[in-house]
């Protein structure tokens, strides 16, 4: 069996190496400073990051039954293309729920006790020592609200983690089962309540059509200006330009962000001084990177069995 990595900005192999020699799978990471097609024209299977993989591309490589991706979404890759095609397609929507879930609730507490603003105020706590009015007002935890927008793997780890503090959360997911309503005893709601009740918005769905762009102007009209929004999921379900608009404009008072669009964010937004970002990160830690390195070779070659014994 041939797998080739297309892209990756990992910046290191040798889990991927090490799966591959003790499965004696033909592994070949792709050279980006050569012609990609002729490298890749034999290939089983083919594993991609941020590479977009359509109808198109994938004729060209007559063997490829499988596209495997390096996470959890796979907006770059075409479904119904693959699906007219019988190409299957691999992703991994469990392997760091609980890094983005501790990310994101380590993004609700840094708003929730205004310690952007405090940390602003570093360089001259002295004078300001004691002095509560810099951080005013703070709700106590029973009488703020956070919403939660997708409940899926994440978002369900993000309420079980917000309960040990014991928040009031609301929920939006027109695709949640009552199962899990029951489950989690959660109070769900429409959009557009959700934001004009949240004080602090955490964005956990997938980029899809109905999605994208989902997060708008109307919305955070809704939002008070003392109020926030987080997003860990895809930088494309929000409007970016609303988004901006709306921090310059202080019609909500922060927004923490893992992921924009596009991305790497243009240079111009680190200019705006109540976004705080990171760099694309939340899914880290050394053991999920490291079994996602080796599941994308691995599951590939189940995968890849399977379908030849069918």
């Amino acid at each position: 069996m041939k797998i080739s990595i297309i892209d990756c900005n990992h910046g290191f192999f040798d889990p991927e190496i090490w799966v591959a020699k003790e499965n004696n799978i033909n592994l070949n990471i792709v050279d980006s400073s050569k012609d990609l097609l002729p490298q890749i024209y034999d290939s089983d299977a083919i594993v991609v990051q941020r590479f977009n993989v359509d109808g198109d591309f994938i004729d060209k490589l007559p063997l490829c039954k499988i596209v495997t991706r390096y996470g959890v979404g796979v907006d770059n890759i075409n479904l119904e293309d693959m699906a007219l095609r019988g190409v299957k397609v691999l992703n991994f929507p469990g392997f760091c729920t609980n890094e983005v879930a501790d990310h994101t609730v380590s993004m609700i507490l840094f708003l929730y006790r205004k310690l952007d603003i405090l940390f602003k105020l570093s360089s001259e706590i002295t004078e300001k020592w004691g002095n509560n009015e810099y951080v005013y007002p703070i709700k106590s935890v029973s009488d703020f609200t956070i919403g939660i927008v997708g409940f899926g793997r994440i978002g369900q780890a993000v309420l079980k983690r917000l309960k040990s503090f014991n928040f009031n959360v609301l929920v939006y997911d027109p695709y949640i089962s009552a199962d899990i309503l029951l489950e989690y005893s959660v109070f769900t709601t429409d959009l557009y309540n959700l934001f004009e009740r949240s004080d602090i918005v955490t964005l956990h769905t997938p980029l899809t059509n109905e999605t994208k762009g989902m997060i708008n102007e109307t919305l955070f009209c809704r939002m008070n200006s003392n109020s926030c929004i987080i997003n860990t999921s895809r930088g494309s379900v929000v409007n970016s330009e609303h988004l901006l608009s709306a921090l310059k404009n202080k019609k909500i008072r922060a927004c923490c962000i893992d992921v924009f669009d596009p991305e790497p964010p243009l240079k111009e937004i680190f200019g705006v001084n109540n976004l705080y970002i990171s760099n694309h990160c939340a899914f880290y830690s050394e053991k999920s990177l490291d079994l996602l390195k080796k599941s994308v070779i691995l599951e590939s070659k189940k995968l890849y069995e399977s379908t030849r014994i069918g």
